[in-house]
């Protein structure tokens, strides 16, 4: 074989090793997942990073991000004063962005049941161990209404694994059926229909709550700073109604 046909071939296989190691570069910060910038995002998910903005003795300060002054200064605290892990998809970092709480979010854009039960899970269950009294919400669905009953089955096997974590589920709330295209407000009743006949008082219906107060996206999926305040508060308030209702385990 002549010398330049090998070096031809040696030339092609680094270029394909080059763009195959660039697509997983893509694909890592494609992820807005809520952990401190240090690292890659294996090394991350492996260390079960979170982002708490909230300083706890039970966490190392290698495990969280603590809010500087000027951060807490302008942090509110949860409308109805219980510490609560959020975790879900853009949106529920859209109202950690708008909300600026001491609360938990565990999220990625862009992504539903794949996410949550590769790479969501191990954040959540740390979670859960670092702040067992914490409440927990899920807000998935808008992005894979066909996980459906993969979602339902996950979640009632978290159920059943963690009996003394009370576990609360937000519907999936409305789009703008004249922009998104990807789900419709039918599949989303449906899949909020599923989740309130599987964990009844559990399920929040913030979905109603929206349209009474008529609360629109601001690109057909994602809302406003104030509409993200808005579900939060409703969320939290009937998450600390519920809270007093149930008995204690701990």
């Amino acid at each position: 074989m002549k010398k330049e046909t090998i070096i031809g071939i040696i030339l092609s296989v680094l270029a394909l090793i080059a763009l195959g190691l660039l697509v997983i570069y893509l694909t890592t910060q494609h992820m807005d997942v809520l952990f401190p910038s240090e690292g890659t995002f294996a090394e991350r998910n492996a260390e079960a990073v979170i982002l708490a903005l909230h300083e706890s003795d039970k966490v190392s300060e290698s495990e969280t991000s603590v809010p500087n002054q000027s951060q807490t200064d302008e942090t509110e605290h949860s409308a109805s004063g219980i510490f609560t892990i959020w975790v879900g998809d853009s949106r529920t970092i859209g109202m950690r962005d708008a909300v600026k709480n001491d609360d938990v979010y565990i999220g990625a854009s862009g992504e539903g049941y794949d996410w949550l039960s590769a790479n969501g899970l191990p954040l959540l269950k740390k979670a859960i161990k670092d702040y067992p009294e914490a409440p927990v919400v899920f807000n998935f669905g808008v992005n894979d209404y066909d996980n459906m009953e993969n979602y339902l089955t996950l979640y009632t096997s978290l159920l059943d694994k963690y009996k003394d974590t009370h576990f609360y589920f937000l519907s999936v709330n409305p789009i703008d059926p004249d922009i998104c295209k990807n789900i419709t407000n039918e599949e989303i009743t449906d899949f909020n229909n599923h989740l309130k006949n599987t964990f009844g008082s559990a399920y929040i219906d913030s979905y109603s709550y929206l349209l009474m107060k008529e609360a629109g996206t601001i690109d057909g999926v994602h809302y406003s700073g104030d509409n993200y305040r808005l579900i939060h508060t409703f969320a939290a308030e009937e998450i600390a109604k519920l809270e007093t209702e149930k008995p204690t385990t701990r």
